[in-house]
């Protein structure tokens, strides 16, 4: 919720909630997970057009994941990946496994 928060307020209105340093991190990093995003939205049926341009894709990727709800994107990614949402698009870690 907070690095949504902090890209689509930086992005829309240019209004920065944090150092520059921390929104250029989260930057690269959803301008890195774009294709996933795409293809997760895709497998969970929306078929919308999406801009070209990648900060347009992008602040059109996070309002299509505040539309789910944040809770339902957080329990429906982590069934279909391996990583976080703002994990680097170069790591494949393993999943977590409960110990009891």
């Amino acid at each position: 919720d907070f690095i949504i928060h902090i890209l689509l307020a930086f992005w829309i209105t240019r209004s920065s909630l944090c150092t520059r340093q921390l929104r250029r991190f989260y930057e690269k990093r959803a301008y890195g997970k774009q294709t996933e995003l795409t293809l997760f939205l895709r497998e969970e049926g929306n078929h919308q057009v999406l801009p070209k341009e990648p900060k347009e894709k992008a602040i059109k990727l996070l309002q299509m994941i505040q539309a789910l709800g944040k809770a339902t994107f957080v329990r429906r990614w982590w069934g279909h990946r391996i990583n976080s949402f703002m994990a680097h698009s170069l790591y494949h870690g393993a999943r977590v496994v409960k110990t009891e």
